[in-house]
Order: C-alpha cells, then sequence, then structure tokens
C-alpha cells in the first residue's frame, strides 16, 4: 500500500446565526440579546465580540459557542446526550492510523487513550491532542479561532507528528458539534444533490449513514481501484444544522478537495460532521 502525505491547513469556517428573526412594528428586525444567565461554571472565556462568544473548559477541551443572537449553546461534547454509549460523544477530533499490521483504527481524543495541552492565542486557543502506546504515538494540534462574524476551526497539518511505525490517515473534526436527540427541534443539512435536510426526529425509526467526498472522488483513484460505483458527490463543501431557532452553517475554506461530509442516524439521534484526509491510498 502507498500512502501520499497531504502537506496544508484544512480550515472550517462555522457561521453562527440566527434561523428566526424578531420583527418590531416599525418592520425594523430586532436582535434578541443572549442569556446571561446561562450556565457557564467550569468555563473560561476565551472571546467575545458582538455576534458570538467563545469558552473552553481547561479539564476536557470541551468548547462552547453562543449565539447571541439567540442564546443557543453550541458545544462540542453535546448536552443530554440519548444513549447508554455517552462516553463516545466527548470528543473533539477522531484520529483514524494504520498500525504496525496494517488494520486501521480510531482513537477519540480527548479520552482515558490520549491527552491535550491548551494554548491561549489571539482571539481564540490551540489544543494539542497526543496519543502515546508502546509502539505508536502521534500529536495533533487544531486551534479554534472567534472571528468578526464566525467562528474559524483548523487542523495545523504541518505540526502533526508521529512515532512508530503506525501513520495517520484521517482526521475527522468536531463529529459532535451538531449532535441532536429525536426529541429536538431541528434538523441538519447535508449537501446532498441540490441539498438536503434530515430531522432530528427522523433518528427515531430510521439507522443510515450518508458520506460524500467533497467534488467526488479522485479520478486517478478510481482508475487504480474502481471498487465504489456508487459514491456520493457533495457539489459544493457546506453542511450544517438548525436548532432552538439558531443556525450553524459550515463552509470548509481550505483542504475542501481532501474532505468527506458525514452524517450519521443511529442510536435515537443524528449529527453531521467533516472528515479530512491526512494520507491518500492505493492499492499497489
Amino acid at each position: 500500500m502507498k500512502v501520499k502525505l497531504i502537506s496544508l491547513l484544512c480550515i472550517l469556517m462555522l457561521l453562527i446565526s440566527s434561523a428566526i428573526l424578531n420583527i418590531s412594528a416599525d418592520g425594523k428586525e430586532q436582535v434578541k440579546p443572549y442569556d446571561l444567565q446561562v450556565d457557564l461554571s467550569g468555563y473560561m472565556g476565551i472571546a467575545d465580540n458582538s455576534s458570538a462568544a467563545l469558552y473552553v473548559d481547561v479539564k476536557t477541551a470541551n468548547i462552547i459557542f453562543i449565539d447571541k443572537q439567540t442564546g443557543h449553546r453550541w458545544t462540542a461534547f453535546p448536552e443530554n446526550v440519548n444513549t447508554a454509549d455517552a462516553d463516545k460523544f466527548s470528543s473533539i477530533i477522531g484520529v483514524t492510523y494504520t498500525a504496525d499490521d496494517g488494520i486501521e483504527a480510531t482513537v477519540q481524543a480527548p479520552s482515558r487513550e490520549t491527552g491535550f495541552e491548551i494554548k491561549k492565542i489571539k482571539n481564540g486557543i490551540k489544543t494539542i491532542f497526543s496519543f502515546q502506546s508502546e509502539s505508536t504515538g502521534f500529536s495533533v494540534p487544531i486551534t479554534v479561532k472567534l472571528k468578526d462574524s464566525y467562528i474559524e476551526i483548523s487542523i495545523v497539518y504541518s505540526e502533526v507528528t508521529e512515532k512508530g511505525k503506525s501513520k495517520i490517515t484521517d482526521i475527522e473534526l468536531l463529529p459532535n458539534l451538531m449532535y441532536g436527540s429525536n426529541d429536538e427541534n431541528g434538523y441538519v443539512f447535508i449537501p446532498d444533490g441540490s441539498g438536503a435536510v434530515i430531522n432530528y426526529s427522523d433518528s427515531v425509526s430510521r439507522k443510515d449513514t450518508y458520506s460524500a467526498h467533497v467534488y467526488g472522488s479522485d479520478p486517478c483513484q478510481d482508475i487504480i481501484s474502481p471498487i465504489i460505483t456508487d459514491a456520493k458527490k457533495a457539489l459544493l463543501p457546506v453542511y450544517g444544522a438548525v436548532k432552538d431557532n439558531s443556525a450553524l452553517f459550515a463552509v470548509i475554506t481550505s483542504g475542501d478537495v481532501y474532505a468527506d461530509i458525514n452524517a450519521e442516524m443511529a442510536e435515537n439521534a443524528l449529527t453531521v460532521c467533516s472528515k479530512y484526509v491526512y494520507r491518500e491510498h492505493d492499492l499497489t
């Protein structure tokens, strides 16, 4: 198996906006202030502007974005998880790698198997996740920054390190930020065809997955390994979610040609996220 290392910075831009506007008697839009009484005990304020606020829990690495128009809080670790296996939803990234025997494995971070270090940077944080075992080890840094009208999340590929024979193949970013259980009012948006929505309530009766490579698969890879003939294609590098009158719209602004957009409906819940290829595979 040959691998090709992709060296670049993958950037995900999150736009937070109100899904429903409040209109006053004179026809002008009214911006609803966010609830100053929201419980943020244990969290450290990182950045704040007129549209959003960013907080982090230095003990768990959990991130919270607050939409100031609606007061909704988007959390990397979803609240009120409707499943017995709640631990798997407490992750910022998921790293897939090949072990010494060539078999792929995936580790979530943070977890019992991984550690992390948080550093303050201008208008945000840099979190370095690390994994170490007897035969392998790696570290993956990500940055989260609050900009004027959006939040920018980046995987800093140039600073990813690896030890031993195991090699990273894919990195999944904020897999549960847009998580919702079947009793929540809202939906996720995926770029399937001209665009499609899936209601959170649909997860009570269905179990399904959606995975599409942005702009479609690499034609060269198709020639080498034409195994999947019905692979989905994401025509645009976007996805999103709407919950409690707050919308989160994600745009992949860098590294989009190496990205997959994944949605999973299972265990009475639904989520959508993006995954980035760190090494390309072929079978020669």
